[in-house]
């Protein structure tokens, strides 16, 4: 799967890095379907996914794919970059 476990592991995270853009959609459309059918570590809270976006194989960050992403959903997908590290969205 897609999932990872944060450092502290007190939230389950979908871990992006290395990933290409092709590949971080195809990601996030899986881990959604998930979420959506009640399935994976999200299945209790719903609210919580945390996409940790790092930086694909070419250096360049996932964020503006990943919130182009979340944005184009229907309904779109409420996104906000973390303040304390921009590698996150949540």
């Amino acid at each position: 799967g897609h999932w990872g476990c944060a450092r502290d592991k007190t939230f389950k995270a979908v871990d992006l890095h290395y990933y290409s853009r092709a590949m971080a959609r195809c990601a996030l459309a899986d881990v959604l379907d998930e979420v959506v059918a009640g399935r994976g570590p999200l299945e209790q809270d719903k609210d919580s996914l945390r996409i940790v976006c790092g930086q694909n194989a070419g250096k360049a960050t996932l964020i503006p794919e990943v919130l182009s992403f979340l944005q184009h959903l229907d309904p779109p997908l409420e996104a906000l970059v973390s303040t304390m590290n921009s590698g996150r969205v949540y």
